[in-house]
């Protein structure tokens, strides 16, 4: 297995990955971010659904392992809690953005879209996008993006996940835009200052 000499090599593999689009094929217009008032009130985040507290931990853990760019560490925990809960969807999500292997990553695209029924309505928004990118149908990752982005624009990784989309999409200014949301979000979520410090030497 490849060693990272770089946290400039480990984000670049971890935007590709997240986003699995190899190839520009246009612009999209940036989504909206404010939602419909007169819809009912979402949490900030989107919700993360485990029968498991411990499980739930070690996916708190890989986050923040992720998120400083150790995502050997991340995907270590990510793996340790689908081992306590095999239907967490969502530690799937991430064991495949932190996956240093296609196949690792296709593996866990697939387990994710496993346990797709049954989740809240942000976590399959995020699986079918990571499902639409994996097979490379960049429509529909954008429009899954678009609608999760609708219901949840206080969540810097939603933020995250749509930059990445734009960053694959060569689309720096969009990039730049949502790494940026993502951080006054969250001052403290290095990734998004990292990711935007890459998309602005862009």
């Amino acid at each position: 297995m490849r060693v990272f000499e770089s946290p400039g090599d480990a984000r670049l593999l971890a935007v590709l990955i997240s986003s699995i689009a190899l190839a520009a094929c246009g612009q999209q217009e940036t989504p909206e971010t404010t939602p419909n008032v007169a819809e009912t009130v979402l949490p900030d985040k989107v919700p993360v659904t485990t029968q498991s507290e411990e499980a739930r931990a070690l996916y708190e853990q890989g986050l923040a392992f992720a998120d400083n760019l150790q995502l050997v560490e991340a995907n270590e925990r990510f793996a340790s809690a689908v081992e306590i809960d095999p239907e967490f969807a969502m530690a799937y999500v991430r064991m495949a953005q932190s996956s240093q292997s296609a196949t690792a990553f296709f593996k866990a695209v697939g387990k994710a879209e496993r346990n797709l029924q049954l989740r809240t309505e942000g976590e399959q928004l995020y699986i079918k996008a990571l499902i639409a990118g994996a097979e490379n149908d960049q429509e529909m990752q954008f429009e899954y993006l678009v609608k999760l982005m609708s219901m949840y624009p206080r969540d810097e990784r939603t933020h995250m996940q749509v930059a990445n989309y734009f960053l694959s999409q060569q689309n720096f200014a969009d990039a730049i835009k949502h790494y940026s949301h993502a951080a006054a979000i969250n001052p403290e979520f290095a990734a998004a200052f990292n990711s935007l410090g890459y998309a602005q030497r862009n």
